[in-house]
């Protein structure tokens, strides 16, 4: 109780100082919350949960959900990808995968593939060339977006999306 109490109120002090921050901000504030959230809580999910088994089954559910949109020539881009662990299972069934995440912290010694890259971004603006994607996706992300900048981080996906693209 005491650990789920302590990681409440440092998730809502990050929040709180997000949520009062401007625009100009918030370009470099959502990378310093997240990496500060997961280095005060080192009982956080995104922690304790790898390699669980049942992070595995969630895990192979999201797998189940886009096989049908993963092919040898698919470019994807999982937002707010956390600790990769669904890009890297994405990487060896497309032609490249790529994993957009704030924090540096969660994302530290991932394993180098030839086809996957980590892309540390500011939370709204995408390091992608326009129509470079087949393939977007995201879970569990829209809630952790400071409610003014949705509409921006939409319209970055957007660009990034091939013709014909899709954002699941």
């Amino acid at each position: 109780a005491e650990q789920l109490r302590q990681h409440y109120e440092v998730e809502k002090e990050v929040a709180n100082r997000l949520r009062r921050s401007n625009r100009s901000e918030r370009a470099a504030m959502y990378a310093q919350v997240y990496d500060e959230l997961f280095r005060r809580v080192p009982n956080h999910p995104q922690w304790t949960k790898r390699g669980t088994e049942r992070r595995e089954l969630a895990l192979e559910g999201q797998i189940r959900l886009l096989q049908p949109y993963l092919t040898p020539e698919t470019a994807f881009l999982e937002v707010g990808a956390g600790d990769c662990a669904l890009t890297l299972r994405v990487a060896p069934r497309v032609r490249k995968a790529y994993a957009l995440e704030v924090s540096e912290e969660l994302t530290r010694g991932l394993p180098p593939t030839d086809n996957f890259q980590l892309l540390l971004y500011n939370g709204i603006d995408v390091p992608l060339p326009d129509n470079s994607i087949d393939l977007a996706y995201s879970y569990q992300l829209i809630e952790h977006i400071h409610p003014d900048d949705v509409v921006d981080q939409l319209r970055e996906l957007y660009r990034v999306l091939k013709p014909g693209g899709m954002y699941y």
